[in-house]
């Protein structure tokens, strides 16, 4: 949060610019037992981005978040060591996989790019449809 009003003071005085906050799918949408701690960090991310949005954006500074589902890293190489788990999350994403560090990037480089010079405070989800899938 700190940062984020330091960035946004900088690129204030500079004309605009960017920020892109990570959130995660686990948080104002969805929870997971165990998580609890998790979720409402992420819910905070999520609430500070379109706080940050309103505040920043009359000196164009636009910022906005990226909430991920399960996406090969570090954090998660447990679950992609593990066939059967790895099948078992993979059953509940509407498009039928996890996903990838470069699903994640491209959507950080939309919300960096002049391609959305006109979205601020928006928390996209790029989660393979694990919002929207019906858990079986």
């Amino acid at each position: 949060m700190l940062l984020a009003g330091r960035a946004a003071a900088h690129m204030a005085e500079h004309g605009g610019g960017s920020i892109v906050n990570i959130s995660s799918a686990i948080g104002s949408d969805r929870a997971i037992a165990g998580q609890t701690l998790y979720a409402v960090t992420k819910g905070a991310v999520d609430s500070l981005t379109r706080a940050l949005a309103a505040e920043w954006g009359p000196k164009g500074v636009r910022v906005n978040a990226v909430r991920p589902a399960v996406t090969r890293s570090d954090m998660s190489a447990a679950v992609f060591a593990n066939p059967e788990l790895q099948a078992m999350l993979t059953a509940q994403y509407a498009l039928s996989r996890l996903g990838e560090p470069e699903d994640i990037a491209e959507a950080i480089l939309f919300f960096a790019s002049p391609a959305s010079s006109f979205v601020t405070g928006q928390v996209l989800s790029v989660d393979g449809g694990w919002g929207a899938a019906l858990v079986h």
